[in-house]
């Protein structure tokens, strides 16, 4: 047990470390609203209090005298609530206004809403059930019995309301307060989420405890009970006294995972706060918001050894530390055609996009472009951070600055923000350069096409000649291999893999569920937090212990106070996608196909439940045909793999729209048996369903995207089938599907794409176009449905 005085440095210090980590979790009792006025001119009452009022609720019901008075005081607080929530032994309109004039319409004194207005904390946790801190703030509250509650919570400023809240209390007849053995039996399994959210919080943050009392059963009792406290001093659990305790006194902190306690001088209540509100701007001047995204980058020289890392693990040791830089650009990078088109455009355009396709070298043109940029400030959000919404509006306010935002760094509230605030990137000459993997859900999210203040790239991923003689000249001076074999950059990043001995060090790496796990999320996302571990069924050590084993490949990292709130302090971090997607190809030519679809298919039914989100962009077609790329025999992915993903997963998904037009892709880009007529012609069908569903559910991006998809199934369809076998019906209805996608107004990206005459479904479409047009068996066709046929043959012109 350790002891501070409030006004003592060293714990202002301690706080303050704690706020600029995110890592001081608030619990609030009894005692911080105790006394406090309610809306009927009463107070609120303590846990003592409460008693007496229960009990004599019972005993005027009942008519009892002293004698049974006595015996119902002496019951613990939750028996007693027992019976005072029984309506055969308190009438439940009494109850209720006892419940109204004792907790609903609090308004607390200024000091406290200072507490809760003037301190970020990420989220509470309360033990009250009345409604003051949600009505003097901007924190929403969420209940004990909500059990579809959402790990995303988290992001929002949420008030835990752990026993339940007078709102609910008194607009409904079944009362779900958590006062009774029952309730808190019933709150195990209905609660299970938010008890999950604060085991985490327990376990890797510092808990402080506001207005709790070891003589309240209401209060920390039942917070202690749920804890393993096995981890003691790992993390600080923090109560307030107005004394020292004696040595025996204090045992009873501990058996209740106390082990700071702050002293402050008896009934100067006030003196609590004032230290936190202290700690905290002191955190804001020692711990500054934005640090963790100023843009640093290094450029490495010319030593073999320092390249040969940079390649294999995406980072560097920085001085010799444990420490790692992946900001950096090595001696074998070469501009990229585009490079100059690109910086020349930051100077016109306030919003550059570049798109491109997982390891087309993205973050690299970035990293080149800001260190070229010497006229203003510059922050780079990487792929493995989640900026938070408050530091991100922090960011657009850095004037005369330019800001890099990487592929998954950015969530539907920022892309949101960026909309709204670009106008005013002019008078702030701000500049943003965004990285967006194609084909993405992101890609779409953004949906700017058409804006006039928004300039894109396309980053290749079959990188130019030019460029490959600019690399190779440079990798031969420090004596690494040229990147010469192989179509894509990954190919040909293997390749030099193999040639420098690499990949033997991956065939060695033991081939562990846990692992496969661990990668599939980080193939798609780049970081996993330690609550997406839990949430996923896995044990926090046993990931903790697998990255440590994959050092530098994977890296742990503390979650900044600038990123968004996690209920743990820590994730697990890649910058060696290469790395990540050849041990997942191990896992594939070593374990099989079928080991490698039934374990992913049983970690995605189990992930469904608990975080869909996460789930749907692992099964994204063109995830998972990123993730198997290099697999044995096809260069473009494993076909067979995925296939059989999608098959599998119809028992689970089958009921969503927007799995059909993954599934669809799946079959358009991987599957070419001798029965591939009839799997379109099955797709098409599916695809027509889907959209029924998604008509009536109004989901208007999933009708947009089955268009598209529909139209390339048909045009794969039509070009498998000898001309002079295809069917009127199937020539008209491959007509009108294919001049549907071309005039989808909604989806002007994926509609191009068909007109587009480098792309690979224009190219397809093209030659279904000219196999009908020289074939004169089809004249008659074409000429009944001239009008449309002349509009398509336009399109594509």
């Amino acid at each position: 047990m350790q002891y501070f005085n409030h006004d003592d440095d060293k714990v202002i210090s301690m706080l303050a470390t704690f706020f600029g980590e995110n890592t001081l979790i608030p619990i609030i009792g009894a005692g911080f609203t105790q006394g406090e006025k309610t809306g009927l001119n009463s107070t609120v009452p303590s846990g003592d209090v409460f008693r007496e009022i229960m009990c004599d609720a019972i005993v005027e019901n009942k008519k009892y005298g002293e004698r049974e008075r006595e015996k119902i005081i002496n019951k613990s607080f939750s028996d007693l609530s027992q019976m005072f929530f029984d309506d055969a032994w308190v009438d439940i309109n009494i109850r209720k206004k006892i419940l109204e004039e004792r907790f609903e319409n609090v308004t607390i004194n200024e000091i406290k809403r200072s507490f809760l207005r003037d301190v970020a904390w990420p989220y509470i946790y309360t033990l009250n059930v009345d409604d003051a801190i949600e009505k003097c703030s901007d924190y929403i509250p969420v209940l004990p019995y909500d059990s579809s509650l959402s790990q995303d919570s988290r992001y929002k400023k949420t008030l835990y309301k752990i026993h339940g809240d007078i709102s609910y209390e008194l607009r409904h007849n079944v009362s779900r307060l958590v006062f009774k053995k029952s309730d808190y039996l019933a709150s195990i399994d209905t609660n299970r989420t938010m008890l999950n959210f604060l085991s985490l919080d327990f376990k890797e943050k510092n808990i402080i405890y506001i207005g709790c009392s070891l003589d309240d059963e209401v209060d920390i009792s039942f917070v202690s009970a749920k804890q393993d406290l096995v981890n003691y001093n790992i993390t600080n659990r923090i109560f307030f006294l107005d004394e020292k305790p004696d040595e025996i006194d204090e045992q009873d902190y501990i058996a209740k995972g106390i082990n700071t306690i702050i002293l402050y001088d008896k009934k100067e209540y006030g003196q609590i706060y004032s230290l936190i509100k202290k700690a905290y701007a002191k955190s804001e001047i020692d711990a500054p918001e934005l640090e963790p995204f100023c843009f640093d980058c290094t450029k490495l020289g010319d030593s073999y050894d320092d390249n040969k890392d940079y390649l294999v693990s995406g980072v560097s040791k920085i001085n010799n530390r444990e420490d790692f830089d992946n900001k950096i650009i090595p001696y074998f990078y070469g501009n990229r055609d585009i490079e100059s088109d690109v910086l020349d455009s930051i100077k016109e355009f306030n919003v550059i996009f570049l798109i491109g396709p997982r390891i087309s070298g993205k973050t690299l043109l970035s990293y080149s472009l800001l260190s070229r940029l010497k006229d203003r400030r510059k922050y780079a959000v990487g792929s493995s951070q989640r900026i938070s919404e408050s530091s991100f509006r922090k960011l657009l306010c850095q004037e005369n600055s330019v800001i890099l935002l990487d592929s998954h760094s950015v969530e539907n509230n920022i892309i949101n923000l960026i909309k709204r605030e670009k106008n005013s990137f002019n008078e702030k000459n701000l500049k943003l350069i965004i990285c967006i993997d194609s084909n993405s859900e992101e890609f779409r999210l953004w949906g700017m096409d058409d804006d006039k203040d928004v300039c894109a790239y396309r980053v290749k991923n079959n990188i130019s000649l030019p460029e490959v003689e600019k690399i190779n000249e440079k990798s031969i001076k420090v004596h690494l291999p040229t990147f010469n074999e192989g179509k894509y950059l990954i190919e040909k990043i293997f390749n030099v893999f193999e040639i420098i001995g690499e990949v033997n060090l991956i065939k060695n790496i033991p081939l562990d569920e846990k692992l496969y796990f661990l990668l599939c999320i980080l193939a798609t996302k780049h970081s996993v937090t330690g609550q997406e571990i839990v949430f996923a069924g896995y044990d926090l050590d046993e990931i903790k212990a697998i990255a440590k084993e994959n050092t530098p490949f994977l890296d742990m990292q503390k979650i900044s106070k600038a990123e968004r709130v996690d209920h743990t302090t820590f994730k697990i971090v890649t910058y060696a996608s290469s790395w990540v997607v050849a041990v997942l190809n191990e896992f594939y030519i070593n374990k099989g196909k079928a080991w490698c679809v039934d374990t992913l298919i049983k970690f995605l039914g189990r992930l469904y439940n608990k975080d869909k989100r996460l789930a749907t962009q692992i099964r994204m077609f063109d995830n998972l045909n990123y993730m198997f790329r290099k697999g044995r025999g096809n260069s473009n992915g494993v076909g067979g793999l995925i296939i059989d993903v999608y098959d599998k997963l119809q028992s689970i998904e089958g009921r969503n729209p927007q799995f059909y037009v993954q599934k669809s892709k799946a079959y358009y880009n991987s599957y070419d048996e001798e029965d591939v007529v009839d799997k379109m012609e099955d797709r098409i069908r599916e695809l027509d369903i889907a959209f029924s569903w998604a008509t009536s559910n109004k989901d208007e991006t999933a009708k947009r995207d089955i268009i598209h998809n529909k139209a390339l199934l048909w045009i794969k369809k039509m070009n498998k089938i000898n001309v002079k076998d295809i069917s009127e019906k199937d020539f008209h209805c491959s007509l009108l599907s294919i001049l549907e996608a071309l005039n989808n107004d909604d989806n002007i990206s994926y509609s191009r794409t068909l007109s587009d005459k480098k792309s690979r479904s224009a190219k397809s479409l093209r030659y279904y176009v000219d196999k009908v047009s020289s074939s004169q068996e089809k004249s008659s066709m074409m000429l009944k449905y001239r009008d449309e046929w002349n509009c398509l043959k336009m399109k594509i012109e």
